[in-house]
């Protein structure tokens, strides 16, 4: 007699695949087939490989340590899902919607998440490396010991992210919104910067070896900080975080000599002034 456990194992197998064909079937002809429905599902260790879940519902399944390795799954929706540990190796989640979704130690490099919604999203140790990210929404995302190295997260939008410890190295970092990001201890060498928002970012601590387009100075002596100031192009110049403060070149320069005339500062302003990178 067949094991009950095994039973329902190739049960749920047979009913993944049915579902699946059905799916396919809606994707060429509405009319016909019907979309995946998978919403709460139990998909533990679910070998998903290359299926085809475009526009699929899939929200608040569990998915940990499932086998999406090159699945479609753009447009999928996703909110609040289990995907802890699962394989998404060049997985297309273009547009996807992740918010809240639990992808803590996922593998997700070379993956497709251009302007996938990750708000919330728990990324906690998640590999990232060579992922497209541009335009993706990752505010308030949880990317503690992320590695994101070489990632494309150009105009993505990063703001109140936890990026601690998080392996940035040569990633693309164009046009992001790190606005209040948790930048600390985080490996941002050979990164490129340009025109990304840093205001009220915390990059104490950061390694920034050969990063593009960002130029860090101090500690100050009034103020005991580090400033970091971005090149947002020949049009804005540079923008600087000085603690609490973002703004341009002049702006700093005015506060400056308003409240302290440091010449150390001035001084570091003027050299910036007359700078422009590559």
């Amino acid at each position: 007699m067949m094991r009950p456990d095994l039973k329902s194992k190739i049960k749920k197998m047979k009913d993944i695949k049915k579902i699946l064909e059905d799916h396919a079937e809606w994707l060429l002809d509405s009319k016909k087939g019907s979309r995946a429905n998978l919403s709460g599902a139990n998909l533990y260790k679910a070998d998903l490989s290359g299926a085809n879940l475009f526009g699929a519902d899939l929200s608040r399944a569990d998915l940990s340590w499932a086998n999406l390795s090159g699945a479609n799954l753009s447009g999928a929706n996703l909110f609040g899902a289990n995907l802890s540990g699962a394989n998404l190796y060049k997985a297309d989640l273009f547009g996807a919607y992740l918010f809240g979704a639990d992808l803590s130690r996922a593998d997700l490099s070379w993956a497709n998440l251009s302007w996938a919604n990750l708000s919330g999203a728990n990324l906690f140790g998640a590999n990232l490396s060579w992922a497209n990210l541009s335009g993706a929404n990752l505010s308030g995302a949880n990317l503690f010991g992320a590695n994101l190295s070489r990632a494309d997260l150009s105009w993505a939008n990063l703001s109140w992210a936890n990026l601690y410890k998080a392996d940035l190295s040569g990633a693309n970092l164009s046009g992001a919104d790190l606005s209040r990001a948790d930048l600390s201890w985080a490996n941002l060498s050979w990164a490129n910067l340009y025109k990304a928002d840093l205001s009220g970012a915390n990059l104490s601590w950061a390694n920034l070896s050969g990063a593009e387009n960002i130029y860090a100075f101090g500690p100050m002596p009034t103020s005991k900080r580090i400033c970091f100031a971005v090149w947002h192009g020949e049009k804005t110049g540079w923008m600087v975080n000085a603690g609490c403060f973002w703004g341009s070149l002049d702006e700093l320069e005015k506060a400056v000599i308003e409240k302290h005339s440091c010449p150390v500062y001035l001084a570091n302003i003027a050299i910036l002034k007359a700078y422009k990178p590559k």
